[in-house]
């Protein structure tokens, strides 16, 4: 179970408007939006050879590392501001698809599963 104390709170909490964001880390460019089946996608341009294994979301923190594969352990940590909306997406299906863009297209499309900490991640 997801422990309820974190950074991401309610939009009616924060006094804050949010607005389309990429990050950059890693040499990784990479965006969440949500699909049409009511899922999430992380999109990155980092054309990997081994996918990740799974997304880690430390809820504590509010940091997401992607793991496994090219990523290795303990993976790639990225620097997002996801909106709670989307965290409400991951406590609830617990997975989410994960794509390369390349060419203005979507390629090797994976879905994952998320893994919710609550601290102690480095």
């Amino acid at each position: 179970m997801v422990n309820d104390i974190s950074r991401f709170l309610p939009p009616s909490s924060k006094n804050t408007k949010t607005k389309a964001t990429t990050i950059k880390s890693e040499d990784i460019n990479a965006a969440i939006s949500m699909t049409d089946d009511g899922s999430t996608c992380i999109f990155c341009d980092y054309n990997f050879t081994e996918p990740p294994e799974f997304i880690l979301l430390d809820m504590y923190s509010a940091t997401i590392h992607i793991v496994g594969g090219d990523f290795g352990i303990p993976g790639v940590h990225l620097q997002y501001p996801l909106e709670y909306d989307k965290i409400e997406v991951w406590k609830d299906k617990k997975t989410t698809y994960f794509s390369h863009v390349g060419e203005n297209k979507a390629e090797n499309m994976y879905e994952l599963e998320i893994v919710f900490a609550n601290g102690d991640i480095q």
